[in-house]
């Protein structure tokens, strides 16, 4: 029988958040990545492998692979509309 994974607490995720620094890019990829695990259970191979293809700002929705599997994952965010 396969183990339940442990559930993070919400003090424990506002502490896990607040660590990487937003003052240089990659504390705000690193944080843009954080909160995309927290919201969607995504695994740190998914996020690293994500391609620019593999995100749909217009349904929010998200292609995952891993390995030769694919899967659609809602992303956790609203759907961006144009201005225009």
């Amino acid at each position: 029988m396969k183990k339940l994974p442990t559930v993070l607490t919400e003090d424990e995720q506002a502490r896990l958040l607040g660590q990487p620094n937003p003052r240089y890019p990659t504390g705000e990829r690193n944080g843009t990545m954080l909160r995309l695990m927290l919201n969607t259970g995504l695994r740190l191979a998914e996020v690293t492998s994500f391609k620019w293809h593999d995100v749909d700002l217009t349904t929010g929705k998200l292609m995952v692979r891993q390995g030769r599997r694919a899967r659609i994952a809602p992303c956790g965010w609203p759907r961006v509309t144009s201005t225009a």
